[in-house]
Parts: structure tokens; sequence; C-alpha cells
């Protein structure tokens, strides 16, 4: 895992798991943007919990209260 998110290996290359469902849902990632879970939790590859959003706004997001929160919860798998 990186940074807690999940990854596999497609065509020998490592691919990170939400990169890969927001592209297969939503078409290729801008150079200028990265994938925010809006939901918070880096495990999570659903497509309506993804975002393309520039890293300023992912950092703002990560550092909001509710994210802080939602990073002490207890996880179910």
């Amino acid at each position: 895992m990186e940074f807690g998110h999940g990854q596999f290996v497609v065509n020998g290359k490592k691919v990170l798991a939400h990169r890969y469902s927001y592209e297969r849902h939503y078409g290729p990632i801008p150079k200028e943007l990265e994938i925010d879970h809006i939901c918070r939790n880096p495990m999570c590859v659903a497509p309506g919990h993804l975002e393309a959003v520039t890293h300023a706004v992912n950092v703002q997001r990560g550092n909001a209260a509710e994210a802080t929160r939602a990073r002490f919860a207890k996880r179910s798998m």
C-alpha cells in the first residue's frame, strides 16, 4: 500500500486503485489534478467518492475537522 491506498499491477505496472477506478468511470485525470477521496477513506474506490481536484484543495480538505475525525474513526472492511 502507498499511503493507505490500494494498488495492483496491470501489464507489469503498479497502479493505484482509486486512480484506476476514477479513470475507468470518468476518463483521464488531468495532469495538474489529483484524486481526492470525498469520504476521506484512502482505501475507497467508489467512483462517487472520488473527485479530481488541485493539490491545494486536496490538502485543504484533508486538514478539515471532519477529515481529521474520519481518519480516527473505526473502519469496517
